[in-house]
């Protein structure tokens, strides 16, 4: 089990708001941390996906159960990064 630093809901909002709402607290995040976040828009996936393929942050874990989605985002430290091809 992953040990979860921060949890953000944003139930109920749309298009690009969870994303926004999770971007703002994870510029914060430590290197090492851990957020979930929960939602029921289902276009976060996709806008997280491509967040953490371009930076330091890496998707852990999606899941959905029912109209909740819910994700599980690590900030990696440096040492971390895959090397680049």
């Amino acid at each position: 089990m992953v040990p979860i630093t921060q949890l953000i809901d944003t139930q109920g909002l749309q298009q690009h708001q969870p994303f926004l709402r999770a971007f703002h607290s994870m510029r914060k995040m430590q290197c090492g941390e851990v957020l979930m976040l929960s939602t029921s828009e289902p276009k976060t996936d996709f806008d997280l996906q491509i967040f953490c393929a371009r930076t330091d942050f890496q998707l852990i874990e999606s899941v959905l159960c029912e109209d909740e989605y819910s994700f599980l985002i690590r900030r990696n430290c440096p040492s971390e990064r895959p090397a680049q091809a």
